[in-house]
């Protein structure tokens, strides 16, 4: 059989201020099929609403973000695994309750409350690390909201920014607005440098990243 440990970090979205990643263990057959893992996974993590969507999303070994939220995409992930390979997944909770606001990147303003999400839409034209590098963020993985996007989506791994080229896809980027931080530290993550901040009233993580046919946004 393969071994899956799951690792969540998407927080509760009916608490905002419970932001305390949970990681269990679960052992599954490697022909488990995706409704089956689905209801031993909401059956470990009891705080999942029963009406909220889940996906289970890895990074693969060219850098890119995969979620899992069906049968043929399990299947394809559990036939790469050896026999008792731990894989690790980070398990994503999408609240049926949430009405995402919709932005087009650049943006002037990025609003949103404390528990809310908003999808920004963002053209290939902008997804470089040399567009990132011209741009500013304050923090880590947690983000003042006057942070540059595309710098903090290269900073946080969430989506890996071609140095060479353009990518050949838009993306769409769920963004979880979260309580400000009585600090913001700043650090070196994927060659792009973030900054200290002091005290601020609001902040937000990047939630969801998902591909988009090319030229489908518009500038």
């Amino acid at each position: 059989m393969g071994r899956l440990l799951l690792k969540i970090k998407i927080r509760d979205s009916s608490n905002p201020d419970n932001f305390e990643p949970e990681t269990r263990e679960l052992i599954i057959p490697s022909n488990v099929t995706w409704n089956k893992l689905e209801k031993e996974i909401r059956t470990l993590f009891s705080k999942i609403n029963p009406n909220d969507e889940i996906q289970l999303k890895y990074r693969d070994f060219e850098g890119d973000m995969i979620h899992i939220s069906s049968d043929g995409e399990l299947s394809n992930i559990l036939s790469t695994l050896n026999e008792d390979q731990v894989m690790k997944f980070d398990l994503v909770i999408k609240s049926q309750n949430d009405e995402n606001k919709v932005f087009t990147y650049p943006s002037k303003k990025i609003q949103g409350k404390i528990g809310e999400t908003v999808e920004v839409l963002i053209s290939y034209q902008y997804l470089t690390f040399s567009h990132a590098s011209t741009k500013d963020v304050w923090g880590t993985g947690i983000y003042t909201p006057d942070s540059d996007l595309i710098k903090a989506l290269g900073h946080s791994g969430s989506f890996i920014l071609p140095k060479t080229s353009q990518p050949d896809h838009d993306l769409s980027i769920i963004l979880r607005f979260l309580p400000g931080c009585d600090k913001y530290l700043g650090s070196i993550n994927n060659g792009l440098k973030s900054q200290d901040y002091n005290k601020f009233n609001l902040s937000f993580v990047i939630e969801h990243v998902k591909h988009l046919p090319k030229g489908s946004v518009s500038l």
